[in-house]
């Protein structure tokens, strides 16, 4: 089985026409970080330079100057969305271009509709926005050990455990997708088949027989995919749970920190806008690795056909 790597740089050939998309969806990748980091230290000015002291002078400017940098950050990550999304959908008509050109029916249904759907969803939401997620997550970690380290290592002592267990839901998966894909070009190809050839399973009384092997398939399937779905939720929940259990702790060691005047309350709250910030990215990491995780299942799929020598006579 090829790596996960090896399949997406195969990929590449097909997504190269719209590389000035990708390359714009990076150049505006510090800018979107860039909002998400400055954010919560206006907060902490706010609270610890006007709020807690009451002096309220240019607190008025502060929060436009909040309000226009929250504006901005959503048109950067708007529009890298947009370009992401554009050259994600080219890249999938190409694909399904080369499909309809080179190779014939019968499983060619799941493979160019199906797979090649997946195929997009990773493009758009899946491989290059994880490039602005990790910036912010080092981009977070960063500005916290700056502000204060020791609380810092108090929230990466659930790191280790945190990713093992998203490592062992990502190989979970990946199997799990890769047979779902299988088992549904499968039941494609049984219900194609014998709708083409009704006349011939009426003619030798097999519908009984259709309908049970049809059914059988079809469990499988069903089966299958249901134990997808609980390695995503299994995911997603735990790092939901991994991010409550830091804002526990926070709130357990920082609430002393504040009463003893060793960190302010501003620095306390821009912790948990930054935490907040911190865990956003992972909980969306966790459903981009599964949309990752079906696109390369869906790739092992395509490139296998791909790859095969069988052409369509003229």
């Amino acid at each position: 089985m090829r790596t996960d790597r090896e399949l997406l740089a195969r990929l590449w050939p097909h997504a190269r026409p719209d590389r000035h998309l990708f390359i714009l969806a990076l150049v505006l990748t510090p800018f979107a970080m860039a909002g998400a980091l400055v954010q919560p230290l206006m907060l902490k000015q706010a609270l610890d330079e006007h709020i807690v002291p009451g002096e309220l002078a240019n607190l008025d400017r502060l929060a436009v100057a909040y309000a226009l940098v929250t504006l901005l950050t959503y048109l950067v990550e708007g529009a890298y969305m947009l370009a992401l999304a554009h050259a994600g959908q080219r890249t999938i008509v190409r694909l399904r271009d080369s499909f309809f050109d080179k190779r014939p029916a019968g499983a060619l249904l799941t493979r160019a509709i199906s797979d090649v759907e997946s195929l997009g969803e990773a493009l758009t939401a899946g491989v290059v926005t994880i490039v602005l997620d990790v910036l912010v997550v080092l981009g977070v970690l960063t500005v916290m050990f700056t502000m204060d380290w020791r609380l810092t290592l108090i929230l990466l002592l659930v790191a280790p455990p945190l990713l093992f267990v998203l490592q062992v839901c990502r190989l979970r998966l990946r199997d799990c997708f890769l047979l779902v894909r299988e088992q549904l070009a499968q039941v494609n190809a049984f219900l194609a088949e014998r709708l083409a050839g009704v006349e011939v399973v009426q003619l030798f009384s097999h519908e009984e027989a259709s309908l049970t092997e049809f059914k059988r398939r079809n469990r499988a399937y069903r089966d299958t995919s249901i134990r997808s779905n609980v390695w995503d939720a299994l995911m997603f929940a735990v790092v939901d749970s991994t991010g409550r259990i830091c804002i526990a702790l926070l709130l357990w060691y920082g609430s002393s920190e504040v009463l003893s005047g060793t960190v302010t309350a501003g620095l306390l709250v821009a912790f948990i806008d930054y935490l907040d910030r911190l865990f956003r990215p992972l909980q969306q990491f966790s459903g981009k690795v599964a949309v990752i995780q079906r696109a390369t299942a869906a790739l092992e799929n395509i490139f296998t056909l791909l790859d095969d020598g069988t052409r369509i006579e003229d």
